[in-house]
């Protein structure tokens, strides 16, 4: 399962290794670098200075007010706009005052006096250990830099530079320097750091999703270059890659907070604040990327499962023919009784039981009829199960994967077209107590028949080791499949 980071493992051994240590962040205006940039600061666990250029001290803890907490004890922002270039903020406790006007700089800086009035305090204040300093924007402190000295009448110095020269200062020292660009292509800077990130909005669907990818990281492996990201209440919390290993299970679902409520509870009170319950009578899609793993999908119907298999309900599901028998079974087993599931659940597989588990047989159903046309196949046992009425009212649920409707059925042509497979799921869910839950691969062609029939369309996509999900119908924002927490199946985290 994917799993909730603060910064990427790279990142933190970034920090963590022997300074200096230098990071680019670039990215268009909206991205995230001020946010991601800030992150350092509670990672770093000595001195941090934090030079800001564009917006001043006072907007930066208005905007972060989790800053407040580390600011005094190790953290110091130098407020660099216009607004505080009069005011010095107060250094924390214990450090060294600033030298007074006509003090030399500090010897350990070389070309110190090259560089703007912050790095000259920062040199004089930080003591001999490690010291983390954040410029942000660095374009912005460059730009004001040159201005001032061009009003003064002094040389006008160049970016280049400067650039250099800060690199130089920061080579003299256990440094690790993160600078904050507003440019979002490649230039000369990223050969000089030794760290380069950059951040994107993603926009190939209608969303917008935050990604930051690691284009160099020196002296280190990279172990994933990209990181789908949030900065809900103003933290960079990014996520790894899907486990190899994960294994959907069956948990007891989330109680109904209204047992009134129209539809089916999908068991995930997560699932709900962005989707609302599956409706009885109608179809909810699925909509999913061609390689995402099936596992994955399990794992986001689970709960509904649950809640349904959890109160009496019955369930009916058309298998894929790459889920075996036995891992259905244990699948089913870790949940309920042996009696109860040969009750309660009924199962279609497109090539049979294969004699794995004799203990299901009761539960199989036979492979669907066709009739003298061809053209829609009778499901007596499928009607009769969902049809049901249960004790306390509970609804039925049909699970129905399109790669296995597709591996139905003998003789000429496809079983299920375009054309016969919505009158069928209408004539099965029609006076049904039921919801239709509907698994498809995007793009084929009895996906895309169901969609204008479709009252919950869910479209979950597969992207760098990460399954990402949003709704077509209701349009919600992008949000990412991560690893579940104190017993939950899983969790749904918005990328805002």
């Amino acid at each position: 399962m994917s799993s909730i980071l603060g910064l990427p493992p790279e990142l933190v051994g970034c920090l963590n290794a022997p300074q200096p240590r230098s990071i680019l962040i670039r990215g268009p205006a909206g991205t995230g670098k001020t946010t991601l940039a800030l992150s350092f600061l509670e990672q770093f666990t000595g001195p941090s200075y934090l030079v800001t250029g564009r917006v001043s001290r006072t907007r930066i803890l208005a905007d972060f007010p989790w800053l407040t907490r580390l600011e005094g004890k190790q953290v110091t922002i130098l407020d660099g706009t216009r607004e505080g270039a009069s005011a010095r903020p107060s250094p924390p406790s214990g450090t060294p005052s600033p030298p007074t006007d006509g003090e030399p700089p500090s010897a350990a800086g070389p070309g110190l006096h090259e560089l703007p009035p912050p790095f000259r305090e920062i040199d004089s204040q930080g003591g001999p250990g490690p010291l983390l300093v954040i410029v942000d924007p660095w374009d912005s402190v460059v730009e004001e830099f040159v201005s001032t000295s061009t009003r003064s009448g002094e040389r006008s110095p160049d970016p280049g530079e400067l650039e250099r020269t800060l690199l130089q200062w920061v080579g003299s020292r256990p440094i690790c320097l993160v600078l904050v660009r507003e440019k979002s292509g490649p230039d000369a800077l990223d050969y000089r750091m030794d760290c380069v990130l950059e951040l994107e909005w993603d926009s190939r669907t209608y969303q917008r999703e935050r990604w930051l990818h690691l284009r160099k990281l020196r002296g280190a492996p990279i172990q994933n270059p990209s990181y789908p990201f949030t900065l809900a209440d103003g933290r960079f919390r990014c996520l790894k890659p899907l486990a190899r290993d994960v294994q959907p299970r069956l948990l007891p679902p989330a109680p109904d907070p209204d047992a009134n409520g129209k539809g089916l509870w999908p068991g995930h009170a997560q699932f709900f604040s962005h989707f609302g319950r599956l409706p009885l009578g109608g179809i909810t899609l699925l909509d999913c990327d061609g390689d995402l793993p099936p596992n994955a999908i399990r794992l986001v119907i689970a709960p509904i499962l649950a809640q349904v298999l959890g109160h009496g309900g019955n369930v009916v599901q058309v298998l894929p023919p790459y889920l075996r028998p036995a891992e259905i079974w244990q699948y089913y087993g870790t949940f309920m009784g042996n009696d109860a599931f040969l009750r309660q659940v009924r199962l279609q597989f497109p090539g049979g039981l294969r004699e794995e588990v004799p203990e299901m047989a009761m539960s199989i159903l036979p492979p669907p009829m066709r009739d003298t046309s061809f053209t829609e196949p009778r499901m007596p046992e499928i009607l009769g199960h969902l049809r049901q009425r249960n004790p306390g009212g509970t609804p039925n649920l049909l699970v129905t994967w399109i790669a296995g409707l597709e591996a139905l059925g003998t003789g000429p042509g496809p079983l299920y077209t375009p054309e016969n497979l919505p009158i069928i799921l209408t004539q099965v869910m029609a006076g049904a107590p039921a919801a239709a839950l509907v698994i498809g691969r995007r793009g084929d062609r009895l996906s895309r028949c169901l969609r204008p029939m479709s009252s919950l369309w869910i479209r979950l996509r597969f992207r760098a080791g990460r399954v990402l999900l949003h709704g077509c119908v209701p349009r919600t924002g992008p949000l990412l499949l991560a690893e579940g927490d104190n017993g939950t199946a899983y969790n749904l985290v918005p990328l805002v």
